[in-house]
C-alpha cells in the first residue's frame, strides 16, 4: 500500500509560518521554494502556490532573480507536460513589480497556447481557466477575461477552489462586470467573495476587507453612497487592524483610490484630494506600477475639475515621463521576452524531434515484431506441411508393403453353381486367365 509523503505539506506550514510573520522575509521565500520543489518530486500541481511566490519576491524587490525562478521552473515544467502549473508560470512570469505586466506575444497560458495539442486546450482545468483569465483582464480585454472565468466557475471541480484563491476569483470578476458596468454582476460576484469560506483567521480578515472595498466600489458606480462608506468604514478598521498592505494575494487593496471617490461623491474634496494623494504615495512606496499612471491620471482630472490647472499640468507631466520609463522598460522586457521565446522555440523543436525519433522507433519496432511474427508462423506452417506429407509417405509406405490378392495376381476361379443347384455345370468366369505360353 501506497503511503502519503507528508514532506511537502511540513515545508509549505513551516514557509506560511515565516511568510505571516514577515512578508519580505528572505528565509520565507527560501522554505516556499523548497516547498514547491518537494510537491514537485510527487508530481503534484501546484499552481496557486507558484502565483503566490510572486508577493514575496516582489517584497524583496528581487524582479531579476524572479524572472529567472519562473524561467526555469516553467522549462521543467513544460518537459513534464503539467499544464496547471505551465500556467501558472506564465502568469507569474509577466508580473511586474506588484502588478501585472503585459505579456506579449503567442505564450499565455496553457489553455491559450497554439503550441499545445487541441486534445490539451480542450480539457484544461479550472485553475488554468483561471489563470487564462486573469491574463485577459491584464490584458484589457474583458470580455474574453470574463469568458474564461466564468468558464473556470461552471466547472464542478472548482467548488475544490477554496480560501484566499476563491475570493479572488470572485474579486476578479466583479472588477472586470465593473468596469462593463455590469453593476447586478458585479455585486454578487463582490458578495460571493464576502461569503467564501476562509478558514485562517488572518487570512479571513484580510479577504473581507478586500471584498468590502470592492462592494463599496460597486455601490459607488451604482450611486449608492451611505452603504458604501459604511462598508468603507469596517474595511479601513480591519486595514488598520491588521496592517494590511496595499497588494496582497486576493489582489490590490485601493481603499484609499475608494475613500478618494466616496468623498468626491459627497462633494467633500479636501478628504478627496487627500486620499487621492496617499493613494498614489501608497502606490509608489509599494512600487504597484499597475496603479501609480491610473492615480496620476485620477490626480490629474480631480485638479482639472477644481480649476486647479497648475496641479493638473503638474501630475499630467508626472504620468507622461512615467508613461516613457515604463515604455523604455517595456521594451527591454519585449527584448528579453524575444530571447526567451526563441529559447522556447529551440525547445520546442527539440521536444518535437524527440518525439518524431521516438514515433519512428516505435514504427519500426512494430514492424521488426510483425516480421518475427510472421517468419515465426511461416516456421510453423512449413513445419506443419513436412508433418503431413511424411505421414502421406509411410501411409503409402505400408500400403505398398501389404500382400497382393488373387485378383490383383492375375488368377480367376471359375464360378460354380452351389452344391444344391440341379445343374453342375461350371458358371464362366469374367476375368482372363494367366497365359502358359
Amino acid at each position: 500500500m501506497r503511503t502519503l509523503d507528508d514532506t511537502p505539506y511540513r515545508r509549505l506550514r513551516a514557509g506560511l509560518v515565516l511568510w505571516h510573520r514577515d512578508t519580505a522575509n528572505a528565509a520565507a521565500l527560501d522554505s516556499m521554494k523548497a516547498a514547491v520543489a518537494a510537491f514537485d518530486r510527487v508530481e503534484r500541481p501546484i499552481p496557486w502556490l507558484l502565483i503566490d511566490l510572486v508577493t514575496l519576491y516582489n517584497r524583496q524587490n528581487a524582479m531579476e532573480a524572479r524572472r529567472q525562478y519562473y524561467d526555469e521552473k516553467l522549462a521543467f515544467y513544460r518537459l513534464r507536460g503539467n499544464i496547471e502549473n505551465i500556467a501558472a508560470c506564465y502568469l507569474s512570469r509577466g508580473r511586474f513589480t506588484g502588478g501585472w505586466a503585459t505579456t506579449t506575444g503567442p505564450s499565455t497560458t496553457a489553455c491559450a497556447r497554439p503550441t499545445l495539442p487541441s486534445s490539451s486546450a480542450g480539457s484544461c482545468s479550472s485553475t488554468s481557466l483561471l489563470v487564462t483569465g486573469a491574463i485577459y483582464a491584464d490584458w484589457g480585454n474583458t470580455e474574453k477575461a470574463v469568458e474564461y472565468l466564468s468558464q473556470a466557475q461552471a466547472l464542478p471541480e472548482f467548488r475544490q477552489v477554496q480560501g484566499q484563491n476563491r475570493v479572488f476569483t470572485f474579486l476578479a470578476l466583479s472588477k472586470l462586470y465593473l468596469q462593463q458596468h455590469h453593476y447586478p454582476a458585479a455585486l454578487q460576484s463582490a458578495d460571493s467573495a464576502l461569503a467564501a469560506r476562509v478558514p485562517d483567521a488572518a487570512e479571513r480578515g484580510m479577504t473581507q476587507a478586500h471584498g468590502m472595498v470592492q462592494k463599496a466600489a460597486v455601490l459607488l458606480q451604482m450611486q449608492q453612497t451611505e452603504p458604501a462608506g459604511r462598508l468603507l468604514a469596517r474595511a479601513q478598521q480591519l486595514t488598520d487592524s491588521l496592517r494590511l498592505p496595499m497588494a496582497d494575494k486576493p489582489g490590490e487593496l485601493e481603499i484609499d483610490a475608494t475613500w478618494a471617490r466616496y468623498y468626491t461623491a459627497q462633494r467633500d474634496y479636501t478628504r478627496a484630494e487627500k486620499h487621492w494623494r496617499l493613494a498614489y504615495e501608497k502606490a509608489t512606496a509599494a512600487k504597484l506600477n499597475r496603479l501609480r499612471p491610473r492615480y496620476l491620471q485620477q490626480l490629474s482630472a480631480f485638479y482639472d475639475a477644481q480649476g486647479k490647472p497648475a496641479e493638473a499640468q503638474r501630475y499630467s507631466r508626472a504620468f507622461i515621463a512615467l508613461a516613457d520609463s515604463f515604455n523604455a522598460a517595456q521594451n527591454t522586457f519585449h527584448i528579453a521576452q524575444y530571447e526567451s521565446e526563441r529559447v522556447e522555440q529551440a525547445q520546442n523543436e527539440q521536444i518535437s524531434d524527440l518525439r518524431q525519433a521516438q514515433a519512428v522507433q516505435a514504427v519500426r519496432l512494430r514492424l521488426g515484431n510483425w516480421l518475427l511474427f510472421g517468419a515465426l508462423l511461416a516456421v510453423v506452417l512449413v513445419s506443419a506441411l513436412g508433418a503431413f506429407i511424411y505421414r502421406q509417405l509411410r501411409i503409402n509406405r505400408r500400403t505398398l508393403q501389404q500382400p497382393a490378392p488373387d485378383a490383383v495376381a492375375g488368377w480367376c476361379r471359375p464360378r460354380r453353381w452351389p452344391s444344391w443347384a440341379s445343374s453342375r455345370r461350371a458358371l464362366p468366369t469374367s476375368c482372363k486367365t494367366r497365359s502358359t505360353s
